[in-house]
Parts: C-alpha cells; structure tokens; sequence
C-alpha cells in the first residue's frame, strides 16, 4: 500500500511538473509571438517611413529639375536677345574691321 501511495504521488509530481513546463513552454511561445509582431509591425512602419521619405525626396528632386530647367530656359532667353545673330553679327565684325582699317588710315597719314 506504502509503494502504491509513493508511486501515485511520484505520478502526480511528474504530471504537475510536466503542465507546469508546458505552461511555462506556452507562456515563452507567447512572449516570442508578441515580439516577433512587434518587429514586423517596426519594420512596416519603417518600410513606410522610408518609402514615404523616398516619395517626398523624389517630388523634391522633380521640382528642383523643373525650377533648374525654367531657369536655364529664362538665361537662355536673356543671352539671346544680348547676343544678336549670326548674321548680324558677322555685319558688326566687318563694320568694325572697315571702321578699324579706316581709323589705321588716319593714324598713318
């Protein structure tokens, strides 16, 4: 009767040892879930931060390449107009020669 009653209370040790580890299993899976959805909900917030920051970035860089362009178009526009033509230009550098050959004259006479 003695021997039944230890090994009974041997069997009944064990099995509360064995749920009390498996609680404490499920209690450490549990912790391990939450932290791993905690890491994925981070790196998704992370993922939107940058590619909200890459978004804004490249509206920036567009807008500075259209400010760039609008303003090379306007230098543009103002050099033309200071600049006169080819044609034009050619007359002025042969007037200027002939009043220079003219000028030449005078200071050799």
């Amino acid at each position: 009767e003695a021997r039944k009653a230890r090994i009974q209370q041997s069997m009944e040790r064990e099995k509360r040892e064995r749920e009390e580890r498996t609680r404490e299993l499920a209690a450490e899976r549990l912790q391990r879930e939450k932290q791993r959805s905690a890491i994925l909900a981070m790196d998704r917030l992370v993922s939107e931060r940058k590619k909200h920051e890459a978004d804004s970035l490249s509206e920036t860089v567009l807008s500075e390449q259209r400010r760039l362009k609008a303003e090379v178009e306007r230098l543009q526009d103002i050099q033309s107009e200071r600049v006169p033509s080819k044609n034009t230009s050619s007359s002025n550098v042969a007037m200027a020669k002939t009043v220079d050959d003219g000028e030449d004259n005078k200071q050799e006479a």
